[in-house]
């Protein structure tokens, strides 16, 4: 059984290519769950908000429709307690009294909180997404 020298080293080429698939979806996997994580860490930030805006409006009392600003500070400062700080490291949180859209619109002690914050990646990068 002799080879010829043409078909020497044919592995090598196929190795390299799929080791980089490989890492791209392990990459990915990571920024995933990184992605995740953050994602239920602004939720959580912005939950807090919108229960301590609202305990505010119950606190100032006159059935949840004062117009004192106190609700959306209790709400940043909820928000920024649990790690979102509006117009730090671009984070944005805005808060919305009463509530302008989904199952809460017509409750006058309701109030949103909404986070939006960037999330670089890590391996994504690689690839160019």
């Amino acid at each position: 059984m002799s080879r010829r020298t043409g078909e020497r080293g044919q592995v090598l080429p196929l190795v390299a290519i799929c080791l980089a698939v490989l890492l791209g979806f392990a990459g990915l996997a990571v920024d995933v769950g990184y992605l995740q994580y953050e994602q239920r860490q602004q939720q959580s930030a912005a939950d807090a908000g919108a229960l301590g805006g609202a305990e505010q409006l119950l606190a100032d009392g006159a059935g949840c429709l004062t117009a004192a600003t106190d609700w959306s500070t209790a709400a940043k400062g909820d928000t920024a307690r649990n790690g979102f700080t509006d117009g730090a490291g671009g984070v944005t949180v805005s808060v919305a009294h009463p509530v302008p859209t989904g199952p809460f619109t017509g409750d006058p002690c309701a109030v949103q909180v909404t986070v939006f914050s960037p999330h670089p990646t890590f391996f994504s990068k690689l690839f160019g997404m």
